[in-house]
């Protein structure tokens, strides 16, 4: 249920940035590639107690997509 409405948040966040990025059919799997990896990465954050800061995250997750 989480990840269902992830999916929808990612999605109304990234239509544009996915739209001008790829075309055709591909796009819709990327956005779903894209929110199962964060959504993976935050359900990991918050496990490990948030030891991470805000800004912390948002530089690992930076990296990761500039990979």
């Amino acid at each position: 249920m989480i990840l269902g409405r992830f999916d929808e948040y990612l999605h109304s966040i990234f239509v544009e940035i996915i739209n001008n990025y790829s075309q055709g059919k591909a796009n819709k799997y990327e956005m779903h590639y894209l929110a199962g990896g964060l959504y993976k990465v935050l359900i990991n954050w918050m496990d490990n107690g948030l030891e991470e800061s805000d800004e912390e995250m948002a530089k690992i997750i930076c990296l990761i997509l500039n990979k």
